[in-house]
């Protein structure tokens, strides 16, 4: 974590409303507020059974691509400047009840490359309250567990995709099963992003 920025690195960040950002998974340890600035994921430690890997990200730029206004347990909440943001694979958000075990895939960079990797839900709760562990699920992908065993620290935000949707992020990983973890259902995501850009305009 670099000292008034937020890197993005093993996931990406979702452009919403009015070029608002969320982006999934657990909050980013360090300051609460700051400049978002680019990043890609290069120094991998794998994750093995008992120990959770980690994937690390250099800075590209130091050129602030927007501000970030909110750091909560839900994701990190904030403004895209103009020049920032990719429209070209934008995707609907499903509801947490179109969610279903059964084939998906993530969205993650591990090298310099954003790539599509193949999973399985193997568990979607059906929750009345917001919570960041709403899924459990399993990488099926040789070459993402090659390169990282599984789910690493890191890859936390990484948007889960099923049926053409996006149905959620990566949260966690199962310390004593790297190849598994949680997810978060991309409607608890947006939940508060109204109140969230509201309070901030």
């Amino acid at each position: 974590m670099v000292k008034g920025q937020q890197q993005r690195s093993g996931h990406n960040d979702l452009c919403a409303r009015k070029r608002r950002f969320c982006k999934f998974g657990t909050p980013c340890h360090g300051q609460q507020d700051g400049q978002n600035s680019d990043s890609y994921g290069r120094n991998v430690d794998r994750g093995i059974k008992g120990t959770a890997g980690s994937l690390k990200g250099n800075i590209l730029t130091d050129k602030k691509l927007g501000e970030i206004y909110e750091n909560n347990k839900f994701g990190v909440y904030g403004k895209l400047d103009s020049t920032a943001g990719d429209k070209s694979d934008l995707y609907q958000i499903a509801s947490a009840d179109e969610v279903h075990p059964g084939k998906a895939t993530i969205l993650s960079t591990i090298g310099t490359e954003r790539k599509e990797y193949k999973i399985e839900i193997v568990k979607a709760y059906r929750q009345s309250a917001m919570d960041d562990r709403s899924m459990v699920i399993k990488v099926d992908d040789k070459e993402l567990i090659d390169a990282t065993g599984g789910i690493v620290q890191g890859m936390s935000g990484s948007p889960i995709i099923q049926d053409g949707k996006l149905v959620g992020a990566v949260t966690h990983v199962f310390v004593n099963d790297p190849t598994r973890g949680y997810g978060v259902y991309a409607e608890w995501m947006f939940e508060n992003t109204d109140k969230i850009i509201q309070k901030n305009s």
